[in-house]
């Protein structure tokens, strides 16, 4: 499917919208990533078209972890090609160029478990704070998504991936 428009749509300030809808399988809550990482999540679907909510929209927010810590946090979405993340324990240190990804969701919906979101730009963290906040520089271009496929298409090549069922490729 391809990526008709980018913009805003009713209450989200970042997002796409594909030639893919419930006729080609699309499902909202879906999981929407790219060969990148995580770009979004299915928000809104229509016979032949879908709305996705974009990881940089400003209501956008999600459970993460860092790779390797497994430290838990919130990524919010900015406006930009960045995000904000709010790790929710200081038992861990984060540090510039850590991992961000996908905590996933109950029954994998709206998110899977990790998938790859960004790497740490800058951590900054009050003292005495409970919790260390950071710029999180997302992996995918979001301002050149162009095309998307049903993540059927890509099964044997992916099939070691446990969120293929639940998945819009980009």
């Amino acid at each position: 499917a391809k990526v008709l428009a980018q913009g805003s749509s009713g209450s989200f300030t970042r997002t796409i919208t594909i030639d893919a809808g419930s006729n080609s399988g699309i499902k909202k809550n879906q999981t929407v990533i790219n060969g990148y990482g995580l770009v979004g999540v299915v928000k809104k679907v229509f016979n032949d078209t879908s709305l996705i909510m974009l990881i940089s929209d400003p209501s956008f927010k999600i459970g993460t972890r860092i790779a390797g810590t497994q430290q838990i946090g919130i990524l919010s979405g900015d406006g930009t090609n960045s995000g904000v993340l709010q790790a929710l324990d200081n038992r861990e240190e984060i540090k510039k160029g850590d991992v961000v990804l996908a905590r996933g969701s109950a029954n994998n919906s709206p998110f899977v478990p990790g998938v790859p979101i960004g790497v740490i730009t800058r951590v900054s963290s009050a003292t005495n704070s409970v919790s260390q906040m950071a710029d999180v520089r997302y992996y995918p271009n979001l301002n050149a998504l162009g095309v998307v496929s049903r993540s059927e298409e890509h099964t044997s090549e992916l099939q070691s991936h446990s969120f293929i069922s639940y998945a819009v490729f980009c």
